[in-house]
């Protein structure tokens, strides 16, 4: 944390994971796996406290990101995917997971209570989806689109495969394309880096 000379831990109540977090509006946000998002203030971090919001009903198989758009909005995107367990554990060139689509909300601030409301396209912007902190980018490349990297560690270290899920979803026809199909780069190791997009000032 800027000032402080070493890490502060932020007390919660939550028990399940944390998927991703962000800082957004000055205040320090983090949304878990049951997509119940929490809040802490960053000059005075004593807690995480829930907003309340109401849940939603998400895939199984999926993981959370929060991304902050330049209007200002907040937006969760669940990714989902389809994952089979290995018959061959040992075959390092058998792929176990894909993502398959995405599902976008943004949160909703315009009545009483804080709420999230589902996303069908974004227009002329584009994502990255990653393990770092991930963006929203409007510019030369396609809009509406979601460019994402193979950030599932736990699969590569224990399940010995990973590095191949990374590729685009075209949010109007909810299709998903590879970048790379090369059975080359399906390795044990975080391949590609999750770090792959660097945008010029």
């Amino acid at each position: 944390m800027l000032g402080k000379n070493g890490w502060m831990e932020i007390p919660t109540s939550n028990t399940s994971d944390f998927h991703d977090c962000i800082i957004f509006d000055g205040k320090i946000y983090a949304i878990n796996s049951r997509a119940e998002l929490w809040v802490s203030n960053i000059e005075t971090p004593k807690e995480m406290v829930n907003l309340g919001l109401k849940r939603l009903r998400l895939k199984k198989q999926s993981k959370l990101y929060l991304v902050k758009m330049d209007n200002d909005d907040l937006l969760m995107i669940e990714r989902r995917f389809n994952i089979e367990f290995l018959v061959k554990y040992w075959n390092y060139f058998e792929r176990d997971y894909e993502t398959v689509g995405f599902n976008l909300f943004k949160m909703d601030s315009s009545k009483e209570k804080l709420r999230w409301i589902k996303v069908n396209n974004l227009d002329d912007y584009c994502v990255f989806l990653g393990l770092n902190t991930s963006i929203c980018y409007r510019g030369s490349l396609n809009g509406n689109h979601i460019y994402y990297s193979d950030d599932q560690t736990k699969r590569h270290v224990y399940d010995f495969v990973g590095g191949h899920d990374f590729g685009v979803y075209d949010i109007a026809n909810e299709s998903c394309r590879r970048l790379l199909d090369d059975q080359r780069v399906i390795t044990n190791f975080v391949w590609p880096p999750p770090v792959w997009v660097t945008l010029k000032n």
